[in-house]
This record gives structure tokens, C-alpha cells and sequence, in this order.
């Protein structure tokens, strides 16, 4: 039964007057009423709701102007127990990858909220987690066969603090997201706008690093992003008002340059789309810095092309990537609008992209890139240094590992030694792997071009005397390999 119930009973016969009522929580208890004189009625209406999931005990006792009437019987009835997170202190588990089904049809009203960015408007299910110092992203886009709410709190059970909360955001469905705290414990309402009910699922995703706006297009069925071809990966994809591609990466470099192509999808005929991409170069959670716009276009009704450089400066690692279309005016970063789509993807940023011809410390540089590369993973030279020398001007440039130069077959690109004694020492315990490279050596007697005292790979590779030098370019003191077509003249 339920705890918001009314009692009735049929008058006695007689000549009573009155009733009164005694209830309680157990056999002749008085702990709720204590023979309270309801009048001469045969119904009674209890001010607040009966506790949930107890077994309560009822007396009437009809008066008169006699007095009581002794030794009436005692009833009792039992109220429902509270499902599952109908309350803040019975509130369902959600653990970080959670897909839990829930249903608000029979949902108690929730009250003493603090507002919390969506009104309060319709009973809810509550869930809780603890932080563990992740970013946590809430959401029944999933499904849902009502229009959601959520609001998310911290804190006490009766003393909640309002942490956000959200109406739309994947057209009846909604989204929230925000970074945890180690050791607070938050809950999470699904509640519906303008008083809805029904059923939805609730997912949780976590995520490590920089924390991220949110942004969708709250209704994707007219127009969407069909496909996103960007650094050689192409993503065909169907209506969504936010998609999540940040499973696999797309690799790309510092200092090179992307294509990338948009297109969208409509449900019926064209209209005007704007599109705009971010990268969060310097990884610190927004895309706002100067030069995070690395793309736009519109108004389009068709696919539109461009080229997206990487700078020198980005900061190399894992990073993200947004993608939106909206219609009829230009997205923001962190926008939720009527009608698009937003998709959000992974870059990883290789610092492995040769870019100068300079000889410094500087981004892009030979001796930078040499250094900042992962260990073991190919050195690659961009398109731009084809037919050109590279000069180390600032001294010889030790190897620090397990490198690789791995020049593309025909670009013709010189490493030059410029006023220093060479340009390449490997010790012991290091090597190297060259590929499709040319040396000029320096002033050096031996090894004016490469001295090894490790372990050199070479392949397709021409190694020479600088002009005015009488020296030995090649002295190896550790294992040497030639492969193809190596050219090395004393």
C-alpha cells in the first residue's frame, strides 16, 4: 500500500457520536495517533505520508454519550517500501561506464532542494558515486521515452549543494558534465521537464586530463555531420546531436599541414551550414587560446575543403579535436544550439616532424625534433625541406637513444656541418637508423661527418668531405650496417 493513504470505515450501528483513531507502528502502539478524535466522519486523511515499508496498526473507536465502546478490534495494513533511488539516501550506484535503466513512473515528489539549474518539475531517481579526481560525463541520450532533466549535486543527504544541471541537450535527453573531487560524494536526479515521467537509461563515462565544455546540437534530424576526413581518417557517421570519437587518436605532427573535409547530411532538402573546428594546442582543457580556431567555413549546403596546420608550438600528446555544424549562424566551442551536431575527436601530437633548416633548440629543428621524439620512432622531414640543406651551425649533434632519420626516397635533403667539426656522434649504448639522407662533414681529421662509437644503420645514404676538408667523413669504433645504395666518399 501506499504512504500517502486515507482510511475508511463503515459507521457502527448504534448511537455513536464520534471516532477516534489510534495508529502505530506496532500492536496497540500510539506512536502516530493517540486516540484522536476525528469527529463523526468515516474517513480520515493523515496530514503527512505514513513512513515507507512499515506494517502500521489501526484502532477506531466509536463514542458516545455514554462513553467508549470497549475492546474494538485493531487492523493493520502495510505501505510500500521505496524502490531503488526513489530517495536521496536510497540512491543506485553509478560507477564510471554504468548503463542502468531506471523509470521516474513511480517516483515520489522530491523536495528542500536548492535550485540547481533545472527546476525541480517532476519526481525523481536518484544515483550517487564518489570522486575519484576523473572528469565524469552524465547523460540519457542513450534513451529515453520522456523529456529528461538532470541535476547533480554534493554533499549530505538534506544538505545538498547544487554542483549543475541541464534541461536539453541530445533533443529530449540530457547531458552533464563536470571534473570530481577525490573522496566527495555526489548525486544525480533524473527528473522531467514540465512535470514528464517515464522511462531512460543513464550512462556514466570518466575520463583523466583537462576538463571539457560541452556542446551538441539538441536537434540533429534535419541536418548533421555525415563525414569527417581529417590527416588521412576518414568518420562516416548518422544523425547525433554529440558524437564521441575519442577512442582511437588521429596522429598527426607539429609543424605539418592537414586536409580536411566536411560534409553534411540532410533529412530533406539543403539548408545553410556553418562549420568550425577547434584543437586544444596547449592542452589545458578549453578552446579558447589564441589560434584554437583552426578552421571554418559556411554558409555551405555542401561538403567544404580546407588545410589545418599543426603549429611548431603545440604541445605534444593526446589532445582534443571539435568538429560543429550548426545552421544558419557560426557554432561556439562550447554552445548548445537548436539545430547541428558536434563531434569531438583525439588527436596524438607527434613531436617527430623535421621543419627548419635552422640549426638551434628551436621547435622544428633537427636537434629539437631529434630530442623530443619518442625513443625509437622515426624522425620525418617535411616537404618543404625537399632539395634543401640543413646546417649545423651550434656543434655536433650527439645521439641520446634509439633514433631514426627517415627521409622519404627522392627528397634529396642535405645535412651539412657549417663551420662546426661534424655533424653526428653516436656513443656507446646509443643508435641510430638513417634513411635517404646526404652528410657534408666538418673540420674534423676523423669522422668529420658521423663518428660512431655505437650502433649506425645506413641506407640510401651519401656521406662526404666538406669543401677545403682532407678528412676520413665516416669513423666507426662500434657495429656498423649498409643497406640499398650508399655512396660514402673519403
Amino acid at each position: 500500500m501506499a504512504t500517502d493513504v486515507i482510511l475508511s470505515w463503515t459507521h457502527s450501528v448504534g448511537s455513536q457520536t464520534g471516532y477516534k483513531l489510534t495508529i502505530g507502528t506496532t500492536p496497540n502502539g500510539t506512536d502516530i495517533l493517540n486516540q484522536h478524535d476525528v469527529g463523526n466522519v468515516d474517513l480520515y486523511d493523515h496530514p503527512t505520508s505514513f513512513p515507507f515499508g512499515t506494517t502500521l496498526y489501526v484502532t477506531i473507536t466509536p463514542y458516545w454519550s455514554g462513553g467508549d465502546i470497549e475492546n474494538c478490534p485493531t487492523e493493520s495494513f502495510t505501505t510500500l517500501a521505496p524502490s531503488d533511488g526513489d530517495f536521496c539516501d536510497n540512491a543506485i550506484n553509478l560507477p564510471c561506464d554504468a548503463l542502468i535503466e531506471g523509470s521516474t513512473l513511480d517516483a515520489n515528489e522530491d523536495t528542500g532542494l536548492p535550485f540547481c539549474v533545472a527546476a525541480i518539475e517532476a519526481p525523481g531517481i536518484w544515483y550517487t558515486f564518489i570522486g575519484d579526481g576523473l572528469n565524469t560525463i552524465i547523460a540519457t541520450c542513450t534513451d529515453n521515452s520522456y523529456d529528461t532533466q538532470l541535476n547533480a549535486y554534493e554533499g549530505v543527504c538534506g544538505e545538498l549543494q547544487c554542483v549543475t544541471g541541464i534541461d536539453d541537450f541530445c533533443y529530449t535527453g540530457s547531458l552533464i558534465s563536470f571534473p570530481t573531487t577525490e573522496g566527495t560524494t555526489y548525486y544525480i536526479l533524473v527528473q522531467g521537464w514540465g512535470g514528464n515521467q517515464g522511462d531512460f537509461v543513464i550512462t556514466r563515462t570518466c575520463y583523466d586530463g583537462p576538463f571539457y565544455c560541452t556542446s551538441s546540437g539538441r536537434n540533429p534530424f534535419s541536418e548533421w555531420i555525415s563525414k569527417v576526413t581529417f590527416a588521412g581518417e576518414e568518420n562516416v557517421s548518422g544523425s547525433s546531436s554529440y558524437s564521441d570519437y575519442l577512442a582511437v587518436p588521429i596522429e598527426v605532427s607539429r609543424g605539418g599541414t592537414y586536409e580536411i573535409q566536411l560534409t553534411p547530411e540532410f533529412a530533406q532538402g539543403t539548408r545553410n551550414e556553418y562549420f568550425r573546428v577547434w584543437i586544444d594546442l596547449n592542452h589545458d582543457g578549453d578552446f579558447s587560446d589564441s589560434g584554437e580556431q583552426v578552421f571554418s567555413a559556411g554558409p555551405t549546403t555542401s561538403m567544404v575543403t580546407g588545410n589545418i596546420t599543426i603549429p611548431v608550438s603545440a604541445v605534444k600528446g593526446i589532445t582534443r579535436m571539435r568538429v560543429s555544424m550548426r545552421y544558419n549562424s557560426a557554432p561556439s566551442s562550447c554552445s548548445v544550439f537548436a539545430n547541428g551536431e558536434v563531434e569531438d575527436y583525439a588527436l596524438d601530437i607527434k613531436c617527430n616532424l623535421v621543419t627548419s633548416t635552422l640549426d638551434d633548440s628551436g621547435n622544428g629543428t633537427l636537434r629539437n625534433v631529434s630530442t623530443c621524439v619518442a625513443d625509437g620512432e622515426d624522425v620525418l622531414f617535411d616537404p618543404s625541406l625537399f632539395n634543401q640543406s640543413i646546417l649545423i651551425t651550434t656543434g655536433q649533434i650527439s645521439v641520446e637513444g634509439n633514433w631514426k632519420w627517415m627521409a622519404t626516397e627522392g627528397s634529396n635533403i642535405e645535412i651539412r656541418a657549417e663551420g662546426v667539426n661534424r655533424v653526428l656522434k653516436i656513443f656507446a649504448g646509443n643508435s641510430i637508423e638513417i634513411q635517404n639522407l646526404k652528410f657534408v662533414g666538418g673540420s674534423a681529421t676523423n669522422g668529420s661527418a658521423i663518428d660512431n662509437l655505437g650502433t649506425l644503420t645506413l641506407r640510401d645514404c651519401g656521406i662526404y668531405r666538406g669543401d677545403g676538408f682532407d678528412s676520413n667523413v665516416l669513423r666507426n669504433r662500434g657495429s656498423m650496417d649498409f643497406f640499398g645504395n650508399c655512396d660514402i666518399r673519403e
